[in-house]
């Protein structure tokens, strides 16, 4: 019998119980975690969240947030 969590095998896995790809999971914490720094940080720079999140690039962290909140940056920023 195989181990499921070779690494190998993780990602299959990892969807087969959870419903989505860990790629996916991974980004989307990483966007909560970004929308909670926004919350408790209002004056801190995009570019500093996004970092502390996880992302490296700026536009990629746009997209993404985009992505998984229905909403831009600024709109977040806005609420």
């Amino acid at each position: 019998v195989a181990d499921p969590w070779y690494t190998g095998n993780f990602e299959a896995t990892w969807r087969d119980v959870l419903g989505e790809e860990f790629r996916t999971w991974r980004v989307r914490k990483r966007v909560e975690h970004a929308q909670q720094l926004m919350q408790e940080h209002p004056d801190w720079p995009v570019t500093r969240i996004a970092q502390i999140s996880g992302f490296n690039d700026r536009s990629w962290f746009y997209q993404q947030f985009l992505r998984f909140t229905g909403m831009t940056v600024a709109e977040c920023r806005k609420k």
